[in-house]
C-alpha cells in the first residue's frame, strides 16, 4: 500500500513476496481467505478512496500520507461481497498500467458499489463529489 500519494493511494499484490521499501506499507492479514487481487481492485473504488482521504492527512505539495494507524481505519467493504470476475481483473490491470484512473474507478464502482453493495448511481455520485472536494482541498493547501 502506498505510504504517500499525489493523486490516489494504491494497493498492489506482492505475489513475488519481495521486500517492501519504506515508501510503502506492507499489509498482512490474519485470515488466509483474503484474496489480494480482490483487495487491490476494491481499493480503487470511490468509497475506499474517500475513506483514505478522510483517514489520511495532507502533506506539502498536495500529497496524502497514510500512517499505519490511519490505514487501519480505512473502510473496506467485505471482500466476499465483491463479485469481480477474471475479465474485470484483466481490464482493471490494463487501466492501472495505462494510467486510466477514471475508467478504473468507474469499473470498480460498478463492481464493488453497484453490484456488491447495491448502491445507486446517485448515491455513488454523492461519494464521488465528496472525494473530489477533499482531493481539491488537499491540493490547494491551507
Amino acid at each position: 500500500m502506498s505510504y504517500m500519494a499525489g493523486t490516489s493511494p494504491k494497493v498492489c499484490w506482492n505475489e513475488a513476496q519481495v521486500l517492501a521499501t519504506n515508501s510503502t506499507h506492507e499489509v498482512r492479514f490474519f485470515s488466509r481467505s483474503v484474496e489480494p487481487g480482490k483487495l487491490a481492485f476494491t481499493f480503487t473504488s470511490t468509497l475506499v478512496q474517500l475513506s483514505c482521504e478522510i483517514e489520511g492527512h495532507p502533506m506539502g505539495g498536495g500529497m496524502l500520507k497514510l500512517e499505519p494507524s490511519e490505514a487501519e481505519r480505512v473502510i473496506l467493504p467485505k471482500l466476499e461481497l465483491v463479485p469481480v470476475n477474471p475479465s474485470e481483473f484483466e481490464r482493471a490491470d490494463r487501466y492501472m498500467r495505462d494510467g486510466a484512473d477514471g475508467a478504473l474507478c468507474d469499473l470498480a464502482d460498478q463492481v464493488v458499489l453497484r453490484r456488491g453493495l447495491g448502491l445507486t448511481w446517485k448515491q455513488i455520485q454523492v461519494l464521488r463529489d465528496g472525494l473530489e472536494r477533499l482531493r481539491q482541498s488537499r491540493r490547494k493547501g491551507p
